[in-house]
């Protein structure tokens, strides 16, 4: 049976839409509880992000912790209240459309896994969350702090949905066995056709 593997970011979760929605309730936060500049507070976190090389396996707990401590906020008290607002958003409306229903359609057909960049934890929140872990055993997925080294984990013959034009060449100069679906991060998987996925890839090698 064949695998297809699937980014999480920009792939199957609109992360930019997620990236919006939180820093309104991370400036609110700051603004109402700590009576901080919220939008100079929230630059600062993510500047601090960026610092450990967001998406790059960030800790984002520990990253957290190092925001209270450069404003001098009670650790445990503000990594609870931001942890509440990672854990209370609502995941299923950051799926992009049709998602669900494309890995409906290839579940059972194919061995379908997670090839990611990020912290695992908050990777895991996103799949829970959202209703999408039910599809991903614990064995494929793959989290890695820089995927364009790690192609190699990737099974023989397998087929991969990626936003990255980065990866996609990656795959071509290191494993051309491997088969590329550039995805538009604008629209996620819901852009292509299951259907037409599988009339695509059956009787070629490595599908049984």
């Amino acid at each position: 049976m064949k695998h297809i593997f699937f980014d999480i970011d920009r792939t199957i979760f609109n992360t930019d839409s997620w990236y919006e929605t939180n820093r309104l309730k991370v400036v609110e936060l700051f603004n109402s509880k700590y009576l901080t500049d919220g939008i100079s507070t929230y630059e600062i976190f993510i500047g601090l992000l960026k610092q450990r090389g967001i998406n790059k396996n960030t800790n984002i707990k520990k990253t957290i912790v190092e925001l209270s401590q450069v404003l001098k906020l009670d650790e445990k008290e503000f990594l609870d209240d931001m942890i509440d607002i990672i854990l209370t958003e609502d995941y299923t409306k950051l799926v992009y459309d049709g998602v669900f229903d494309f890995l409906e359609e290839i579940f059972g057909k194919f061995r379908v896994g997670i090839f990611s960049e990020g912290d695992p934890w908050f990777q895991n929140i996103k799949l829970d969350k959202s209703g999408l872990s039910k599809y991903f055993v614990k064995e494929r997925k793959y989290y890695f702090k820089n995927k364009l080294v790690n192609i190699a984990a990737l099974p023989t013959g397998c087929v991969l949905f990626d936003d990255s034009d980065k990866v996609g060449k990656a795959i071509e100069c290191q494993r051309k066995d491997i088969i590329f679906k550039k995805v538009n991060k604008n629209y996620g998987i819901g852009e292509f056709n299951p259907v037409d996925i599988i009339n695509e890839f059956k009787g070629m090698k490595y599908y049984e």
